[in-house]
């Protein structure tokens, strides 16, 4: 009889007392035989497909908490955080350690509060952050950042209120970090490429702290350095300086926008102010260059407002010194020179000092004729 009903394809219904209890057949289309207990309400179904148990009414799921409140209270260890919720108790949540982070995860519960989020930044001393937010409908998620390294907790659920008991951890490095740093810089006092005084704007040996002007200096340790033979190349090193003029007669400079920059030497003028050319001034006997920049330079007469330049030659030497070098480079150069100082008597009150240079090279112009200087500067001083 249960075989033909199985059979059938309209549904049918057939009610049988068995051992004191109601059953249930339910067939549809032939395809499952459904057999219910009305007094455990549990079904089974027999069919082609793998048995399925349903779940009865009494294993439905937890109904979800919700947090109302959270409050944070310091301690002498960290920081309390006290999730409060309306009515329940929350599970306890799965915790795991994502970079400095301890994040926590508490099922069947949702945040209620007036911001859709909670953010407090450094609650206490170590913690750096504390945020609860929603992961979905029946998950929050809460994070407690620590400034070096992931806090540890203890967590307490009771009635309405779940506690986790924050304790910062203080890494090795940020214990080192504490301690006070101590920096050593070393310099030497005399550097090659610092000159501590000039003469330009006082024409006296004055420290540059001391000089209300504004003085830039350009050693002889950078035109060596550097293998400058003309004025223009040098002065590269000058900011605000450039070079204003192709005159095969000579150079001009633009100081602070200013024109026709004079050129002086030791701090005298070489021409009528920035109506004469000063022509190629030669490096060979030149101890540093000296830019004054300003209105300032009005002090050595009739100069442009921007500034000036002030070639500041060798001086003779009380010591014996001896100097000779050779220097060659492309368009055929070849430039011998000596350099030889030291005093003319025994008693050292007469000084001399002698820089001669013959400089021979093509012109960057494809010219028949070279270009060729003699360069003689002998200086005494007593």
């Amino acid at each position: 009889m249960i075989k033909k009903l199985l059979q059938r394809w309209d549904l049918l219904t057939i009610g049988a007392v068995i051992v004191g209890q109601v059953v249930f057949l339910e067939a549809a289309q032939g395809e499952s035989l459904l057999i219910k207990d009305a007094l455990t309400d549990s079904v089974i179904t027999t069919s082609n497909q793998s048995p399925v148990l349903a779940q009865s009414s009494e294993a439905q799921s937890s109904e979800i908490v919700q947090i109302i409140d959270i409050q944070l209270n310091v301690t002498e260890t960290g920081v309390d955080v006290v999730l409060i919720t309306a009515d329940g108790t929350l599970e306890l949540p799965q915790t795991e350690v994502l970079g400095n982070a301890l994040a926590a995860e508490i099922p069947n519960a949702t945040l209620t509060l007036a911001e859709d989020e909670f953010l407090v930044f450094d609650p206490a001393e170590g913690i750096a952050v504390i945020q609860a937010v929603n992961l979905a409908e029946d998950t929050v998620q809460l994070s407690i950042t620590g400034t070096d390294a992931p806090p540890v907790a203890d967590v307490t659920s009771s009635a309405q209120t779940l506690q986790l008991s924050v304790v910062p951890v203080v890494s090795v490095a940020s214990t080192s970090a504490a301690e006070p740093i101590r920096l050593v810089v070393t310099g030497e006092e005399n550097s090659r490429y610092v000159v501590p005084a000039a003469s330009t704007a006082t024409r006296t040996d004055t420290p540059l702290d001391e000089i209300p002007q504004s003085i830039q200096v350009i050693p002889r340790e950078v035109l060596e350095d550097q293998q400058v033979i003309r004025l223009n190349d040098a002065l590269r090193n000058a900011s605000g300086v450039v070079s204003n003029s192709l005159d095969p007669r000579g150079e001009r400079f633009v100081i602070r926008g200013f024109s026709n920059s004079s050129v002086l030497r030791d701090g005298f003028r070489q021409t009528n102010g920035g109506a004469g050319n000063a022509g190629f001034q030669e490096l060979a006997n030149i101890e540093q260059i000296e830019v004054l920049k300003g209105p300032a330079s009005i002090l050595s007469g009739a100069l442009e407002p921007g500034g000036a330049i002030n070639v500041v030659t060798k001086k003779p030497l009380s010591e014996p010194f001896y100097a000779l070098g050779l220097r060659t480079g492309n368009r055929a150069l070849i430039e011998p020179s000596v350099d030889i100082s030291g005093p003319l008597t025994e008693d050292g009150r007469l000084l001399y000092r002698l820089n001669a240079l013959y400089r021979n090279s093509d012109y960057h112009r494809n010219f028949d004729v070279p270009i060729e200087r003699f360069f003689v500067a002998p200086v005494l001083s007593w």
